[in-house]
Formats: structure tokens, sequence, C-alpha cells
């Protein structure tokens, strides 16, 4: 990817977009070389293992596997799967793992599902002057004890907001997630950055970046 950006550069103008998320990797044999068959105890331990069997309701059924954290860089027309890690807390080293000659002098969005609305991941975006763009539970508490869902009645897309724990305002902005059956699902998306909140598809973060 930083061969390919060498030799055609996007504009400087163009956001490089940093995801975060969770996915499972299924167990069915598939990952041999990631392991490290071996009896030496010394040798690293396999990159991928079972530990857990994971409900992935998304996917309509269960799925066996290994929760990693995943992110992934976009940069204009180019993407790549970037940098995987274990738990959910080590989503904010993935941060460090960004290039610098991709991120120097250009806007970088950090897009995230709800698992990473965190106090200290928000922060560490933030201390790295990125702009972080992510999901927000609906009972998310604020500085007035009032919950985010109480926002859909009373407030507007696109209003300053404090949460508890954060000194520094983010903007937040809601839209319905059409699920199974007809069903919709209210969902809440914050930003570190001062977006014009639009009525979006139910795309997640895209919500808050027009």
């Amino acid at each position: 990817m930083l061969q390919q950006i060498a030799q055609h550069p996007p504009h400087q103008t163009t956001p490089l977009r940093v995801l975060i998320d969770l996915t499972s990797l299924e167990k069915c044999g598939k990952f041999l070389q990631m392991s490290t068959p071996t009896d030496d105890p010394e040798a690293p331990d396999p990159w991928v293992r079972i530990r857990w069997r994971q409900a992935g309701a998304a996917f309509g059924g269960v799925v066996f596997g290994e929760e990693r954290v995943a992110s992934t860089l976009e940069l204009s027309d180019l993407a790549t799967a970037w940098a995987i890690r274990e738990r959910v807390q080590l989503a904010c080293k993935l941060l460090a793992t960004v290039p610098f000659e991709l991120s120097q002098g250009r806007v970088v969005i950090v897009q995230a599902d709800t698992e990473f609305g965190t106090v200290e991941f928000l922060k560490r975006v933030r201390k790295r002057c990125w702009r972080a763009v992510v999901g927000m539970r609906c009972n998310r508490q604020m500085q007035d004890d009032r919950t985010l869902k109480q926002l859909y009645r009373n407030g507007k897309r696109g209003q300053q907001v404090f949460l508890e724990g954060m000194s520094e305002p983010l903007t937040v902005s809601w839209f319905w997630l059409k699920r199974s059956q007809g069903k919709r699902e209210l969902r809440f998306v914050v930003s570190t950055h001062p977006y014009e909140a639009r009525l979006s598809s139910a795309t997640g973060t895209q919500a808050l970046l027009h």
C-alpha cells in the first residue's frame, strides 16, 4: 500500500480513515499457518486459538472463533487490513501502528463501533489530533445525568454534548438502523470533530460524515 501511494499519491486533502472493528476468526483448521505447532515451551503462543464460543447474531447463528480487534486503513481508493490484536483494550495500541508517512499533514478519521466508545479510546484519538467518529450506546450517561436516548425526543442532531468522564464536548447524531423482519433500531454516533449532522442511510458513522 505504501509503495502504491508513493507512486500515485492522493491529494493532500484526502482524509486517511482508520477503521477499528471487532471480528471473529472461525476455527475450522484453516489457520494452521498462523499457529506455532511445536512442543517448545519457549515458543510464542499460537496467533489463533479457540478460547470461547461467541454468539454471532449478525450472521444468524453461532460463531466458534477467536474475537479479535482489527484495523483497516483507507486512503482514496486504496484499502488494506493493517493490524490485528487480541483484546479490545489493545485497540488504542493499534492507533500507534498507523504509518507516519500516511498521516502526516492529513486529516485522519478514526471510525469505530460501539465497543470502542470508551473515554480512554476517545482521549487517545484526540491526543493524536485525529478525529474519532464512534458508535455509542443509547444508555450512555451525560454529565447532566441524562442519557443519549433522551436526546431523540428533546435534542437535535449535530448538537454538542458532554459525556460523563470527559471534559471535551462531542458532536452527537442518531439514525434508525434497519434490522430483519422490518424492525428498526435507534443508533447513536459521536464525533470529536464538530461535523454537521445529516440524516443518512443506516451506515453508522456516515450519519455524521456529511
